[in-house]
């Protein structure tokens, strides 16, 4: 997980704040709701809802932690 904390530092420098993780994070729901089609069951897309929350949890909660130290 160290890669995705660096990334989440970095991203403090861009400005990123969990609003903006919240709607990355739904817009790629949806894009992968769209490509799949009927395929995207309730089961896959919880399954993707869980893994796109934990990448995102780590990168913002490693940008606040730089955030915080100045």
């Amino acid at each position: 997980m160290g890669g995705l904390a660096a990334v989440g530092r970095r991203h403090v420098d861009y400005g990123a704040t969990a609003r903006g993780y919240e709607s990355v994070s739904a817009a790629l729901i949806w894009s992968i709701e769209q490509e799949l089609g009927d395929a995207f069951d309730v089961a896959l897309r919880d399954a993707w809802r869980e893994l796109i929350g934990v990448v995102a949890g780590v990168r913002h909660r490693a940008g606040e932690k730089r955030r915080r130290a100045g």
